[in-house]
């Protein structure tokens, strides 16, 4: 009865995701409202809130989706061959891509902070990118945000084939990717954007691990 529940709160939230989404691309974020949002999705206001606490929660969904699908696609290449490298290539050119693609919805999320994003891990549904599991532990035992967005299976696999170095563990090298996912992502978004993010990020990966001495 409970997993029947629960799936049942998951599609509802979806739902809400995909009318929230194809309303921001619609009509732009500012200039949707939660009652738009909720007209979309055939249901009632009150249950939007019931699964988002705000228009920004839904957003911080909406990426995490994004994140979550990259994911998949990425360990599936992985799964069918493709070198590890090129699939961590690929996912950090998908999670730009979302940005590049949604750069208001982007900028809410960086104006809104960590503390918005603290806020947002305390969902108890989706689990959207295992958010709590991956975090990175701070003193006191408090959940810190953002969490690791590299899938470690990547960088294993990396390791084995010897394209990344084996003699760190994976979520360090995993933490230092993520930088460049988050910085890079900031740092577009608040420069000039002449260079495509996809290209911009996949230098900044060649820079780490080729190394700046």
């Amino acid at each position: 009865m409970n997993s029947r529940r629960d799936k049942k709160k998951t599609e509802r939230k979806h739902q809400i995701l995909d009318a929230a989404s194809s309303l921001f691309k619609e009509k732009g974020y500012d200039q949707t409202s939660v009652d738009d949002i909720a007209k979309q999705a055939d249901i009632a206001r009150g249950t939007v809130f019931y699964n988002f606490e705000s228009k920004e929660e839904i957003v911080f969904a909406l990426r995490f989706r994004s994140v979550d699908e990259a994911k998949a696609r990425a360990l599936a290449q992985l799964s069918a061959g493709v070198p590890a490298l090129k699939c961590i290539e690929a996912f950090i050119i998908e999670v730009a891509q979302w940005t590049e693609k949604n750069p208001q919805l982007a900028e809410v999320l960086w104006r809104i902070g960590p503390i918005g994003f603290k806020r947002f891990l305390k969902t108890e549904d989706l689990n959207l990118s295992e958010k709590l599991e991956s975090c990175q532990p701070i003193e006191g035992g408090k959940t810190p945000g953002p969490p690791n967005l590299i899938p470690h299976e990547l960088i294993l696999a990396a390791q084995k084939e010897k394209t990344m170095r084996a003699d760190f563990p994976p979520e360090r090298i995993s933490h230092h990717l993520n930088f460049i996912l988050i910085h890079g992502q900031m740092e577009w978004l608040k420069g000039s954007r002449t260079q495509p993010l996809d290209s911009y990020m996949l230098d900044e990966l060649k820079l780490i691990r080729e190394g700046i001495g």
